[in-house]
C-alpha cells in the first residue's frame, strides 16, 4: 500500500486578592487548573517507518531538531529499504526540516535536491511536493545569500506551483515573493517589480475562491 506523505502549544493563573473596607481581607477561591494533557502517543507500531516518521515530525513541531533528526534518519534507513521513491522522497523532506532548524544548510539542501527527484519520479515532474521542495531550497538559498543559485529554484517552482488545476494560490504567491527578494539583490528593482502585477493578480483569483 502506498504510503503519503504526511505533513507539518501554557497556562498561568493569577491568585488576586481582594481587600475590603473591614479589617480582614477576601480572597476568591482559586480557580480550577486545567489538568496537564499527556503527549499524544504515537499510534504507530514501533520499529516501522510510519512510527520514526510520525515521531520526527511531532518532534518538529516542537522545534525539537535533535530529536526529530534521530527519529527521521531512523525513519529513511527503514524507507531506502522499502524502494519506495515516494516515501523516501517524504523522508527527506522531513530530515531537510530537522537540519534547516539546526541551521544545517549545507546538509539540508541535498536531501531537497534527492527529493525532488524522487518525487517527479513517484508521481511526476507537476507533484506539490516537487514544488514544496523546490521553494524550500530556494529559501534556504537565499538565507545563505546565494541569490544567483535561488533564482532558476524560484522559476522552476512557480512553473510546477502554475501547473496543477487547481492551483494553490497562497504557496505560489508566497514562492514569488522570494522571487522577488532574489531578484531584487541581484538584478535590481525592475524585474523584482514586475512580478507585483502577477502577484495581484494571484491575489484577486485568491479572494475569488473564498
Amino acid at each position: 500500500m502506498e504510503r503519503t506523505p504526511g505533513m507539518l502549544v501554557a497556562l498561568s493563573l493569577s491568585v488576586i486578592t481582594l481587600c475590603a473596607c473591614q479589617t480582614k481581607s477576601v480572597t476568591p477561591e482559586p480557580k480550577p487548573q486545567p489538568a496537564a494533557q499527556a503527549p499524544a502517543k504515537n499510534p504507530y507500531k514501533p520499529g516501522t517507518w510510519e512510527y520514526e516518521n510520525h515521531a520526527g515530525v511531532e518532534a518538529l513541531s516542537a522545534s525539537n531538531w535533535d530529536e526529530a533528526e534521530s527519529h527521521l534518519l531512523k525513519a529513511l534507513n527503514i524507507a531506502e529499504s522499502s524502494n519506495d521513491n515516494g516515501t523516501v522522497a517524504a523522508t527527506l523532506l522531513n530530515l531537510s526540516s530537522a537540519y534547516e532548524g539546526k541551521q544545517m544548510y549545507a546538509e539540508s539542501l541535498p536531501l531537497l535536491n534527492r527529493a525532488v527527484k524522487l518525487f517527479a519520479r513517484a508521481y511526476g515532474t507537476d507533484y506539490r511536493g516537487v514544488a514544496v521542495a523546490l521553494d524550500r531550497m530556494g529559501k534556504i538559498l537565499i538565507k545563505e545569500e546565494r541569490f544567483d543559485e535561488a533564482i532558476p529554484i524560484f522559476r522552476r517552482c512557480i512553473k510546477v506551483e502554475e501547473a496543477p488545476k487547481q492551483v494553490d494560490y497562497d504557496a505560489l504567491i508566497d514562492t514569488l515573493h522570494s522571487y522577488q527578494v532574489a531578484l531584487r539583490r541581484t538584478r535590481g528593482d525592475v524585474e523584482a517589480n514586475q512580478i507585483d502585477e502577477q502577484i495581484k493578480q494571484f491575489q484577486a483569483k485568491t479572494k475569488k475562491a473564498e
